[in-house]
């Protein structure tokens, strides 16, 4: 890989340009630093998928991440938990493993904002944001940065958390957890908003619109061993605030005139 490719992770390539389809006609996918990095900053959960050296099959798994920049972190394997037990117990994951020599990896998320339906049903639509990663997992041994992964994870779910509510993790707890580290070579998104298309023949008197869907939170709830009046702090506060509505904005297809048969996902 190229010094400039690295550079710029979110320049397109190969790799990340669609094929002439849908996508691609309708320029839904975008090669923006901005789009990408507000799409990841609005969400904390991924999939990972590789492919596994000893079985040759694709692996994708879920995982929760914190986003540092052009970079993001992965919890790795409780390391020691079980070594008083049994000595020779480990509890590496074969990610973690596999991320010790360096694993080309693909993460993708995805936030779902909501549904359009049109008056045909070929016409449903999915509204959504997506980012498409490519780069290598490495494990994360040094010390000072783990702390710093750590403080990402926490900051990037709760901004506040670690930096004023809680304690920093000490040395030995943290040799007792595995981080993972993604940089990002190739960076692309995919977001689809706007409304459902209306169609020729589509019958009149039926409903069609869309239907947004938000994240929510639950009523915070003490902890046994706190006081039981004791009351949430801010990044909780914050944190319950937060929702994903879908954007009001002009469909992102294009006019109806634009539009040959079928319907965009």
């Amino acid at each position: 890989m190229s010094t400039a490719e690295k550079k710029d992770p979110y320049k397109k390539v190969d790799l990340t340009t669609p094929s002439v389809n849908w996508s691609s006609k309708y320029n839904l996918v975008k090669y923006e630093k901005s789009t990408a990095q507000n799409i990841l900053k609005s969400t904390f959960y991924c999939h990972i998928g590789f492919i596994d050296p000893k079985s040759k099959r694709a692996v994708v798994l879920p995982r929760q991440y914190g986003l540092a920049g052009d970079k993001i972190y992965l919890h790795g394997p409780d390391l020691y938990h079980y070594k008083d037990a049994d000595p020779a117990f480990t509890s590496e994951s074969r990610l973690y493993k596999l991320a010790k020599e360096g694993l080309e990896v693909c993460v993708t998320v995805s936030i779902v904002d909501g549904l359009g339906f049109g008056r045909s049903a070929i016409h449903a639509t999915l509204h959504y944001r997506s980012v498409v990663i490519y780069g290598t997992a490495r494990q994360v041994v040094d010390d000072k940065a783990k702390e710093k992964a750590l403080e990402a994870f926490a900051e990037h779910i709760a901004p506040g958390y670690y930096s004023k509510e809680s304690r920093a993790a000490s040395p030995e707890e943290r040799k007792q957890v595995g981080i993972i580290e993604i940089e990002f070579d190739h960076v692309s998104s995919k977001q689809r908003t706007g409304e459902p298309r209306k169609g020729e023949g589509d019958p009149e008197g039926k409903w069609a619109g869309s239907v947004s869907f938000y994240l929510a939170c639950g009523e915070p709830k003490n902890a046994s061993y706190i006081d039981k009046d004791m009351q949430p702090p801010k990044y909780v506060d914050d944190l319950c605030k937060r929702s994903t509505p879908t954007v009001e904005v002009t469909p992102a297809h294009g006019t109806e005139e634009d539009w040959a048969a079928g319907a965009p996902l």
